[in-house]
Formats: structure tokens, C-alpha cells, sequence
């Protein structure tokens, strides 16, 4: 069956697991890149928010300047500003919008930031064109994705194979691309950015006891969600039983104590001339 993209989606959804995996995400550790570029009354641009945990980051970092954090999701926009409220910063606002049409003017930021974004946008290179128009003269862009074809798990399971092979093949089909990371620096050169620098790391190192339980959680959560099922089932590419089983692998496989699961994390900076 063609599994070729028909639209854009964000496939993993906004669960309390999703959400809460995310909120672990900081700065300092996911926006290592951008953080030495950063100079206090900065105003920076976060897109893609999320749940606000690195923007908070962004904004302790410019302080006294301002980070404004987007997302498409506004219950990603609520739980940012509550998260703000909750720790008293008072200089990251949160707005609703799409990185595709940025509702600022020209030339408004010093700096950017779009953590795991690109990998699901259909056209990523609109949206990169897009960050770049609202950035100033010698302004910088931080990007960082996932590419699908460097992740590494132990032990082997055929279930969990299978699961990430049918995940995978589901971004696809819902305008993402599993191997955004590989393509940043063409994507931002193309895009007008310039010295554009790429690199790699190790993305989720999931080693510990709690590492590899909650992942398996939230793994088995993705497979479960009332959403992918329907969609899965609908194209014929598992049914709900086969999801439940790879869901119950994933479950079990996050209780071995000699599970270990490593993403390959590619990141790219580029600046505006």
C-alpha cells in the first residue's frame, strides 16, 4: 500500500505521557547549540514550543529580553503559560501560531529555536524562510531533529522492531520525515542562512531503570492511542490486537534491567547576513 504523505499531523499527539516527556526537555541540555550565542535583552524566537520547558531555559538566559514561544497546539500554549506562571518568569510569553506564518514583523528577533519541529513539517523549507524573515541582521537560527535511521536499541525484540518500522512509516504518511536530521544544513543553507555548522549527538540515552520504564510507557502509549489505532487499522497496517501486543513488548522491554535505547540527534546553526 502507498504510504507516501497525504497531510500534516502531529503524530505522536499530546497524551499526559507525551506531555510529560517533554516538560523534562531544558535548555541547557537541548539547546546547548544556541545558549553560548545568547547575550541578556535578546528577544528570541522558540517554535514549536511545546510545553515551555526550554523556553524558560531561553528566557533566564536573555534576561532582561524576551522569548516568545509558538505552537499549533494550544493546549501546548496553556500548559507553557502556566508552567511560566508556576516558576515566576515573567519574560517568556506564549502565543498560538504557525511557524508557517509567523504573526511578527520583519526582523523582530536576534534568535531562533525549533527543537524536534522540522521532522514533522511537510515543508520545512517554508517554515525555515519564514524564521528567517522575522530574524534580524546577524541574527541565528538553533534547529535540532531526530533522524530515525541512527536509533539503536537492546535487547532485540521482532515486536518492537516491528513497531518502530510501522511508527516510522506512520510519520510518513503524516507529512513528517524519520531523517529530517541528516538534511538541516542543506535545509537551512537553502533556506538564505549562512555559516551554517551541523553536528550529532546522542539524543534520548535511555539507560537507567526509569529511563527505560518510562519510555517503554510512553512507547506503548503511542501504539495505543485511540487516534493511531484508527488510522492504522483504517489503512490496514495493524489492528488493534497487533498493537496491543507490540504496546505489552514495549512495556516489557522497559522492565529488563539490561534495556538501552539511543536516538541519533543531528543539529544545525546558521546565521542571517
Amino acid at each position: 500500500m502507498d504510504d507516501s504523505p497525504r497531510h500534516e499531523t502531529y503524530t505522536h499527539g499530546y497524551s499526559d505521557l507525551v506531555i510529560r516527556h517533554l516538560s523534562r526537555r531544558t535548555a541547557e541540555q537541548d539547546a546547548d547549540l544556541l545558549l553560548p550565542h545568547l547575550l541578556p535583552d535578546m528577544c528570541v524566537l522558540d517554535f514549536g514550543c511545546g510545553p515551555g520547558s526550554i523556553t524558560l531555559g531561553l528566557a533566564s538566559a536573555v534576561a532582561p529580553g524576551e522569548v516568545v514561544g509558538i505552537d499549533i497546539a494550544p493546549s501546548m500554549v496553556e500548559y507553557a503559560r502556566r508552567l511560566a506562571e508556576e516558576h515566576g518568569v515573567g519574560n517568556a510569553r506564549f502565543e498560538v501560531a504557525s511557524v508557517y506564518e509567523l504573526p511578527f514583523p520583519d526582523k523582530s528577533f536576534h534568535a531562533a529555536f525549533g527543537r524536534s519541529i522540522l521532522e514533522h513539517l511537510a515543508d520545512p523549507l517554508k517554515a525555515l524562510q519564514e524564521v528567517r524573515r522575522v530574524l534580524r541582521p546577524d541574527g541565528v537560527l538553533a534547529v535540532d531533529d531526530i533522524d530515525w535511521g541512527g536509533h539503536v536499541f537492546a535487547p532485540p525484540d521482532p515486536l518492537i522492531e516491528e513497531a518502530v518500522t510501522l511508527y516510522v512509516k506512520a510519520l510518513r504518511r503524516n507529512g513528517a520525515n524519520p531523517w529530517r536530521g541528516r538534511e538541516l544544513r542543506a535545509l537551512l543553507r537553502t533556506a538564505g542562512f549562512t555559516r551554517v555548522v551541523a553536528s550529532a549527538g546522542a539524543g534520548d540515552i535511555l539507560g537507567t531503570p526509569q529511563g527505560t520504564r518510562e519510555f517503554g510507557e510512553l512507547w506503548a502509549g503511542l501504539l495505543t492511542r485511540p487516534e493511531f489505532i484508527d488510522q492504522m487499522s483504517q489503512l490496514g497496517w495493524a489492528d488493534r490486537l497487533r498493537l496491543e501486543e507490540m504496546a505489552a513488548a514495549s512495556r516489557a522491554w522497559g522492565g529488563q534491567p539490561d534495556a538501552f535505547w539511543v536516538l541519533v540527534l543531528c543539529k544545525a546553526l546558521g546565521w542571517v547576513e
